[in-house]
């Protein structure tokens, strides 16, 4: 006998922006014998109740206005723990767009309803979804806590006594095999079974398993066929798309991946997945267009974070840096200047992400895109003083960048600390880590930067055996290969000055030189120990200087 739902004892939430269709539902509750209702006109007034008790029924709708969606809410109460497995959560929408189904339907809700619907279709609804949860209570408790061995037990043992909810469990056990990594049990029990699956589900799922199995080619042929019958069966892109990406076929991923979006543009998973594949594929302009889209996505989510804006802009100022067409990059530096501007209000109000310091580094590259590298110094410099010296203090937000653009600007023997100090962090960003990786792991990078270690070490060779002259050479072809880096151009200052020292008349071309170097770096804001030494520096020069004048 089936068990009867009772709703005079169940705590129900109401999650809707107009107040009149709250009162609406609250009326068709209350004839079903509820008492205890509450109500809530955002995502995130209803976060803040149900941090205060726990709900039996979430009736939400969808849109929510301009904070966090339904789908957004269900995410951040099952993320912190708030909603309870034997809860109920509904998803309500007046719009049958497609974009918004598939959106709320891939958080997996209990059931979606579309407006209007009935007050005996309502009760109907809920009652199913009751018993259906009541009867797989235990799954669902152990899916929670994330016990997949626990979670397969329960569902065997319900099969044992019942066949009413068979394809569900058997779809749980299937997933929890998944999720433990037996990819070999997952695809026999789905291979035993299979009879009884829903069939496009069964061939999206055996295909996923084929792709974890690294069959890379068995996959894609299956699920290209479950794309042709079953279009709107999303998860059959994403992996089909990692199937083609981790068979060389890049540009397959990337085709199949967008068609995805085309469908549902709303799944952050799949613009995550679309962005590391624009990103292989050094296809800057989609790059772009998919973190921007990606920031949209999490600034009223729990996903918010600084990091989307320093993708974000980044990917922006790489378009720029391979644009050939100048009109075209500076319209992308623009809009960098115009992201930033509506940044401060977003991500600049979030706690502990400095955003002088992040603008500041947003500027300096902006400069280096321009090829205006000294300005570039000038600003970094000036408005990221206080990390320069302190990478420790560096957020986890930031440091990527800052080494970046450390490195871009060719001030390598800053960049290194940054680096073994990324060395030792959690956290970071894998978009930003990549970015990070692919310049330090360049083999062309590293060339450069030991050609440059190399030519420094052999002018301080030099100027040890007081051959000033051989000394300021060497360092002037390290400075080739990283114009105005200020380590090199102080010791091209000091090899020339003591080479001055050395003569009776003073060359004009070698005082003009030192002269240009001194103020190529004088006004920055150096570490303590270049800021001593180029004043010392200075002060030579200038007696030298006043020597030859008189």
């Amino acid at each position: 006998m089936e068990k009867q739902y009772s709703f005079s004892d169940k705590k129900i939430l109401i999650v809707d922006g107009q107040r009149s269709y709250q009162t609406l539902l609250k009326t068709m509750l209350e004839n079903f014998g509820a008492t205890h209702i509450f109500s809530a006109n955002s995502g995130e007034s209803a976060l803040h109740a149900c941090q205060k008790q726990f709900f039996d029924i979430f009736l939400v709708t969808y849109s929510l206005g301009n904070g966090k969606n339904g789908a957004q809410l269900l995410e951040e109460l099952r993320e912190n723990n708030c909603i309870d497995p034997a809860s109920l959560y509904f998803i309500i929408s007046g719009d049958n767009n497609r974009e918004i189904v598939l959106n709320a339907l891939e958080t997996e809700p209990d059931d979606f309803l579309t407006k209007p619907f009935s007050q005996k279709q309502l009760k109907t609804r809920i009652t199913k979804a009751y018993q259906k949860r009541q009867e797989l209570l235990p799954v669902y408790i152990a899916l929670a806590e994330k016990q997949y061995e626990r979670a397969i037990e329960a569902c065997k043992e319900y099969l044992h006594q019942s066949s009413r909810c068979q394809i569900l469990c058997h779809s749980l056990i299937i997933e929890s095999y998944i999720q433990l990594k037996d990819y070999k049990n997952a695809r026999e029990h789905l291979l035993e079974f299979a009879s009884t699956l829903q069939q496009s589900w069964c061939q999206t799922t055996l295909g996923r398993i084929e792709y974890l199995l690294g069959n890379y080619a068995h996959a894609i042929e299956m699920l290209q066929v479950v794309i042709n019958n079953h279009p709107l069966v999303l998860n059959a892109y994403v992996t089909l798309a990692l199937s083609y990406r981790d068979s060389g076929q890049l540009k397959h991923a990337l085709d199949i991946i967008q068609k995805a979006n085309d469908l549902s543009p709303l799944s952050l998973n799949r613009q995550q997945i679309t962005a590391e594949l624009a990103l292989e594929s050094h296809h800057y302009a989609l790059t772009r267009n998919t973190f921007g889209k990606i920031l949209q996505l999490t600034r009223q989510s729990f996903h918010k974070s600084p990091g989307h804006l320093c993708n974000f802009i980044r990917s922006l100022i790489d378009e720029a840096h391979n644009e050939s067409d100048l009109y075209r990059k500076n319209r992308l530096l623009q809009e960098v200047n115009a992201v930033l501007f509506k940044a401060r209000l977003e991500e600049g109000a979030i706690q502990d992400f400095d955003f002088d310091a992040f603008e500041g580094l947003s500027q300096a590259r902006i400069f280096i895109v321009k090829g205006e590298r000294l300005q570039a110094k000038r600003v970094l410099f000036s408005t990221n003083e206080q990390y320069l010296e302190a990478p420790t203090q560096v957020s986890n937000a930031l440091l990527p960048d800052t080494y970046l653009t450390l490195h871009n600007i060719g001030e390598y023997e800053y960049a290194f600390i940054f680096a073994e100090e990324l060395k030792k962090r959690d956290q970071i960003d894998r978009f930003a880590l990549k970015a990070v990786h692919d310049i330090a792991e360049n083999p062309e990078h590293q060339s450069t930067l030991e050609n440059i270690r190399h030519l420094n070490q052999l002018g301080i060779i030099a100027y040890g055996c007081q051959d000033y002259i051989k000394a300021r050479q060497y360092f002037k072809k390290a400075l080739k290969l990283t114009p105005g880096n200020i380590e090199l151009t102080l010791n091209k200052i000091q090899a020339i000055i003591r080479n001055l020292e050395s003569k009776d008349k003073l060359p004009p071309n070698e005082l003009e030189e030192c002269k240009l170097d001194i103020r190529s770096i004088s006004g920055l804001k150096l570490n303590k120990t270049n800021t001593l030494r180029l004043k010392s520096l200075s002060s030579e020069f200038q007696a030298l200087f006043r020597q030859n004048e008189s």
